[in-house]
């Protein structure tokens, strides 16, 4: 519409036809348009209407002025775009640039960079949310790996790092869709729901670990679990429970296979 109105100046009033052509059909559709392509394609649009529309209702002087200097203009317009479109794709490039690199960092910031899981940061911060929000049923299960110091004494670092891995998978493969898991330690992880841990849950878990070769020192506790007190909305009680029953599955597992605590 702007560009049918330069033209429109252009044909019908030409005493202004100079500041019509720069107005409409250059300065205007250079700031407008984003690529280079596209102002060339405008202008070239622009100089065939005019050459088109004109010829034949302003006298033949005029016109060959008229057409002359738009073809100037419109050169100079698409030089001017040029440089425009240039500083803005620039703009355009750093501002993704600093989108990507800000997603890297909070990804860095809140995840867990060998198993991809999230981090104790982020885990605390869930727990303070689900604290102050409250999220009704809330179930912790916490997870410790058997065997990780061996694994790494006699087989090497790597090794222990695969444990590491195969017991994050185990726990996504259990409960990575009803709810969040988190490495909060070396070995240690926890998985936050708002729904209760179900038989099938605990059945998937202890099918990934037999196929995947991982023990896993587990304890799960909801809010029915802690005493009805001052402390029964309190999540951390919630965390507490789930960690006794941790350590009491953990010594469990080392009377049955060994007493040898450092084998942790």
């Amino acid at each position: 519409s702007v560009l049918g109105a330069g033209i429109g100046i252009a044909v019908l009033q030409p005493h202004v036809r100079t500041a019509s052509m720069i107005a409409f059909a250059i300065i205007v559709p250079t700031c407008m348009i984003d690529t280079t392509a596209a102002d060339l394609l405008l202008n070239v649009i622009t100089i065939a209407v005019y050459g088109v529309l004109a010829k034949d209702v302003i006298e033949p002087e005029i016109y060959s002025w008229g057409l002359t200097n738009l073809i100037i203009f419109s050169t100079a317009g698409i030089l001017i775009g040029h440089v425009i479109n240039k500083t803005r794709f620039e703009r355009y490039v750093y501002a993704e640039s600093a989108r990507k690199l800000s997603e890297i960092q909070t990804k860095y910031a809140y995840h867990d960079q060998l198993t991809g899981l999230k981090n104790r940061r982020a885990y605390s911060e869930e727990l303070q949310r689900i604290q102050e929000n409250g999220a009704g049923t809330v179930s912790i299960i916490l997870a410790d790996v058997n065997g990780l110091k061996e694994a790494n004494d006699t087989r090497g670092h790597e090794a222990g790092d695969k444990l590491i891995i195969n017991a994050a998978e185990c726990l996504k493969t259990a409960f990575g869709k009803t709810g969040t898991v988190f490495r909060i330690g070396g070995h240690k992880f926890c998985v936050v729901m708002t729904v209760p841990v179900e038989t099938a849950m605990m059945e998937s878990l202890e099918s990934e670990t037999a196929r995947l070769g991982v023990s896993l020192s587990f304890g799960a506790a909801t809010e029915k679990d802690i005493e009805q007190d001052s402390e029964s909305s309190d999540i951390q009680a919630i965390v507490r429970k789930a960690d006794q029953r941790m350590y009491e599955n953990k010594r469990d597992y080392y009377k049955k296979y060994g007493n040898d605590r450092r084998r942790r």
